[in-house]
C-alpha cells in the first residue's frame, strides 16, 4: 500500500530482473500471475514483484515459486499371471503401463513385492522392459512382483501383479496305436514308457 493514496503500477520479473518465462505471464491491473509450466520448468523461480507509485515511489518484493515434478502414474495395470513349470516364461511389459504426465523417460526395474529380489530363475531387462527365465520342473509356486518405473526427477510409481507357476500336467506325445486280438488267442500289450510324459520329470505310477 502507498502511505500517500497513490495508485500503484505492479510490474513482475525474474529476481535477476529478467523478463518472466514463456510460460508465465502477469496482468498488472488484476495482479494476477498465471500460466501452465512443462516438465522442463521444473525447480525453484525466484521472482520480483515492483509496486510504482508514479511520483518516483517504489517497493520490491521477492519471492521463490516451486515448480514440483508430476509423478508417473499406473495407465493400465499388469494382469495376474499363470505360467507352467518347465516350459520357458517371457513378458514384455507393454510401454503403456505406464504414462508420465510431462512425458518424461522412464527408467524400469523389478523385484519382489516385499522389495527383495527376484527369484534365481527369473531375470529383468530393464531396456526391453522384459521378464523372463525358466522356472523350475516339479516346483509350485506363487510370487507378487513389483515393476517399477522411475521418471529420473524424484517420480517413482510401481504396480504389483501375482506369478503363478503351477504343475504343467501329463502330456501323451506318442498316443497308443489301435491294437488287434485274435479270439480264443493270448492278448499281451506293454504300454511304452513314453506313451506318456511329465514335463516336470515327476514319475509316472
Amino acid at each position: 500500500a502507498d502511505v500517500e493514496g497513490d495508485a500503484l503500477i505492479y510490474d513482475v520479473r525474474q529476481g535477476d530482473d529478467s523478463v518472466l518465462p514463456d510460460w508465465l505471464s502477469f496482468e498488472p491491473e488484476s495482479r494476477i500471475l498465471s500460466g501452465i509450466p512443462q516438465g522442463p520448468d521444473r525447480g525453484i523461480l525466484t521472482l520480483k514483484v515492483t509496486a510504482d507509485d508514479q511520483l518516483g515511489g517504489t517497493g520490491t518484493d521477492t519471492f521463490k515459486l516451486r515448480i514440483k515434478n508430476a509423478p508417473p502414474v499406473v495407465a493400465e495395470p499388469i494382469p495376474d499371471q499363470i505360467i507352467q513349470g518347465g516350459y520357458a516364461y517371457s513378458y514384455i511389459v507393454p510401454a503403456h503401463t505406464f504414462r508420465d504426465p510431462e512425458g518424461d523417460t522412464l527408467l524400469y526395474s523389478a523385484q519382489k513385492a516385499d522389495n527383495t529380489t527376484l527369484s534365481e530363475w527369473l531375470a529383468f531387462d530393464a531396456q526391453l522392459r522384459e521378464l523372463a527365465g525358466l522356472p523350475m520342473s516339479g516346483t509350485q509356486s506363487s510370487v507378487q512382483i513389483k515393476i517399477i518405473a522411475d521418471d529420473q526427477h524424484g517420480g517413482i510409481i510401481w504396480d504389483i501383479f501375482n506369478l503363478t507357476v503351477q504343475n504343467s500336467g501329463v502330456t501323451m506325445p506318442n498316443p497308443i496305436p489301435t491294437l488287434r486280438a485274435g479270439v480264443w488267442q493270448r492278448f499281451r500289450y506293454a504300454i511304452p514308457a513314453d506313451t506318456f510324459v511329465d514335463p516336470e520329470a515327476a514319475a509316472l505310477a
